[in-house]
């Protein structure tokens, strides 16, 4: 994690999380006094992966040589063989699980005597800017995680390993074709589970198929639902996506027969969840005509960096450019700072800290219609994406939690999309994406900001006080929302057909 700006008090009483590779090297110290402890149970864990996959290949045996063929004699010393295995794997399955729970008591113990003895040394500082619930949670609380990890989580992590090269090396030599295919797919199959997965207290996701006259599949829509807040009440409401009909079949009308097919349905088996779509201009005028209201335009607000590349265009001279440019971020970097705090710090990280998820929690309910940024949903659309990576910037006044924002870098060369912000306060938003601007104007090989925000976003306001300019619409958004009628939408990039 990377901090912008310094501490308020001038001590380093609240230094940045560590990186996860330093964070790695720390907890490897933790391990290497259990090493005993941890080469016992890698070997379990060995023995029990091996024996697991001895168990698969004798099931196998006692289908295609004796149930298959008829031959019942041959049943009693394979069955034989798998119960004994069986039973051997149950010792070595319980030798790691003691030996884990050896590995996590001990560091605990160890990480908490090692936590009390600095709480002893910190500074005074130190316990002004922290709270006493949190000092002692960290000691408590927040060591539990890191115990189940040190002692259960990196063997069991081992021996999954194990396992999946295992069961690739049995795939392929039983039937190569057969695990070159399964390999092909996989990766499919982990994106579509993550794409379509449903939270426990919503409808299953419903898939419509249109077919020609002989049965095939020529066209498909997809109604997933997904949490949202509707004047702060949580209601599970259908994101319309994957409309798609076969190329060769446009323009006869069938998305249309598909769409109003897929309207009806929702309007019948769930007439009292609201819906969503950004659609294609044709899929537009079509939801148009069977009840789908225009909720408001997208609209892509730019941050511009790095101002060279326009204003070579006008200069005709590259030197001439840069100098400009240098001058334009300068001023920028004096706009900006007008609106940073001095006890704002802004802090980033690959991962979403559980800090940040029990602030989104506590998140009060804004009025219209939002999406529900709480934990579950972040952890699903950002931390656990199948494809893309996303960084977290948290923004903290005095060491609390204030705002976030989930952005990515690498959609689009030199450019930097936005796709979710949340600020307690109005001030809060102003002053986390103040600090994030700083931020980017530091970083080499960036260019622009960029985020789409529906016309009625209520960060829009500030977002164009520090100089985020509105570029043309990009899509309109269409609701069906038979919750509050006369609600506004607030859409993000993080609400998209993914």
């Amino acid at each position: 994690m990377t901090d912008v700006e310094e501490t308020p008090l001038g001590l380093d009483v609240d230094p940045p999380d560590l990186p996860f590779w330093p964070t790695v090297r720390h907890m490897a110290a933790l391990w290497r006094p259990e090493w005993k402890n941890g080469t016992a149970g890698i070997v379990a864990a060995f023995a029990t992966t091996a024996l697991s996959l001895t168990i698969t290949k004798l099931v196998q045996l006692v289908i295609d040589h004796a149930i298959v063929p008829d031959r019942p004699d041959r049943l009693p010393p394979l069955v034989g063989l798998i119960i004994v295995l069986a039973l051997i794997r149950f010792c070595t399955n319980g030798v790691r699980r003691l030996t884990t729970s050896r590995i996590g008591i001990n560091s605990e113990m160890r990480m908490r005597r090692m936590l009390f003895v600095a709480y002893l040394g910190y500074p005074r500082a130190f316990y002004d800017r922290h709270a006493t619930g949190q000092v002692l949670s960290r000691a408590t609380n927040d060591l539990y995680p890191v115990r189940y990890f040190i002692g259960w989580g990196v063997v069991q992590s081992i021996q999954s390993a194990m396992m999946i090269i295992g069961v690739s090396a049995v795939l392929l030599f039983v039937n190569p074709l057969l695990a070159l295919s399964a390999g092909i797919v996989m990766p499919l199959i982990a994106y579509l589970t993550w794409r379509y997965r449903a939270t426990a207290d919503a409808p299953p996701p419903c898939v419509y198929w249109l077919l020609d006259p002989q049965g095939q599949r020529v066209g498909m829509a997809a109604a997933i639902f997904r949490p949202y807040r509707v004047n702060g009440t949580r209601v599970q409401t259908a994101v319309i996506g994957d409309i798609s009909v076969d190329a060769s079949l446009r323009g006869q009308g069938l998305g249309q027969i598909l769409l109003r097919s897929m309207t009806a349905h929702l309007q019948q088996q769930f007439p009292r969840h609201p819906a969503l779509v950004i659609p294609t201009e044709s899929a537009r005028k079509t939801l148009a005509t069977v009840g789908w209201q225009t909720g408001g335009a997208l609209v892509p607000l730019v941050y511009v960096l790095d101002p060279a590349h326009y204003v070579k265009r006008w200069l005709h001279s590259e030197t001439l450019a840069k100098c400009v440019a240098r001058c334009v971020r300068g001023a920028e970097r004096l706009w900006v700072r007008r609106h940073v705090p001095r006890n704002g710090t802004l802090q980033l990280s690959d991962t979403m800290e559980d800090a940040l998820l029990r602030f989104a929690q506590r998140l009060p309910a804004s009025p219209g219609v939002v999406r529900d940024l709480g934990p579950e949903f972040l952890q699903w659309r950002y931390a656990q994406h199948p494809r893309t990576r996303f960084t977290f910037a948290t923004f903290k006044r005095l060491g609390q939690i204030r705002g976030f924002l989930v952005f990515e870098a690498t959609s689009m060369e030199g450019t930097c999309s936005i796709y979710d912000l949340v600020g307690e306060t109005a001030d809060d938003l102003r002053a986390m994406l103040a600090l994030f601007v700083l931020r980017s104007l530091a970083t080499p090989g960036l260019a622009t900001l960029r985020i789409l925000l529906d016309e009625q976003h209520p960060g829009r306001a500030q977002l164009r006080r520090l100089g985020f300019i509105a570029r043309a619409a990009d899509a309109v958004f269409q609701v069906r929302d038979v919750a509050a009628p006369q609600a506004a939408w607030h859409i993000t990039q993080g609400d998209k057909d993914i």
